[in-house]
């Protein structure tokens, strides 16, 4: 998903008997100009899959809800400068917990099977930015998700609904949106650039 960013994102190749320090070093030496750093290399079993054998894994989405674009993070969050209501987000958000057909948070690009899928957990953490040079609202939102496995886009376009829920757009009900299977019957897609893989468990 270009454009995303990620903490802990796991890989894997064959390469035969070889040191995994040595390894780490020779791919950070090729990637010393790109956006992207091996944090840790080690060996594995043979049919071990950094996709296919993983249980969970861990998404964040952050907000910045303050009335002036940000000028060092614009591009780690989505900035949004009206104010949105937290617990309206909190209540839409409780909803999608469990197991859902999500074809209305579906990319048309998706190439699942099914878009029956189970969201383990959401949580959205809410924290007042405070400066004393500041005389307006600043507040960083995050959207924790976890599942053992998601759709294309997915995790921006519930991003996107429950920001239109944080706007006052009662339009948007979760269990209504949940029946209609229609794309078009949730939220834009939220920007890439606020998005973060976490962590993947195995």
């Amino acid at each position: 998903d270009s454009g995303v960013h990620a903490i802990a994102m796991p890989a894997h190749f064959d390469l035969g008997d070889k040191n995994p320090s040595v390894v780490k070093r020779a791919l950070n030496f090729y990637l010393y100009d790109k956006p992207v750093s091996v944090v840790s290399c080690d060996v594995v079993e043979n049919d071990w899959h950094a996709r296919f054998k993983c249980k969970k894994r861990y998404y964040k989405y952050v907000i910045l809800n303050q009335d002036f674009k940000p000028k060092l993070a614009g591009d780690q969050v989505w900035w949004i400068p009206q104010r949105l209501n937290i617990d309206a987000m909190r209540f839409a958000a409780a909803k999608m917990v469990g197991k859902h057909d999500w074809t209305s948070f579906r990319s048309s690009e998706c190439q699942a099977e099914s878009p029956v899928k189970t969201l383990d957990s959401i949580e959205i953490i809410a924290s007042e930015l405070a400066c004393p040079s500041w005389d307006g609202h600043a507040v960083r939102i995050e959207i924790n998700v976890s599942a053992k496995s998601f759709l294309h886009h997915q995790v921006r376009n519930i991003a996107g609904t429950l920001v239109e829920i944080g706007r006052g757009k009662d339009m948007y009900d979760i269990d209504q949106i949940f029946a209609c299977k229609d794309r078009s019957a949730a939220g834009p897609t939220a920007p890439a650039q606020g998005l973060f893989f976490m962590s993947a468990d195995y």
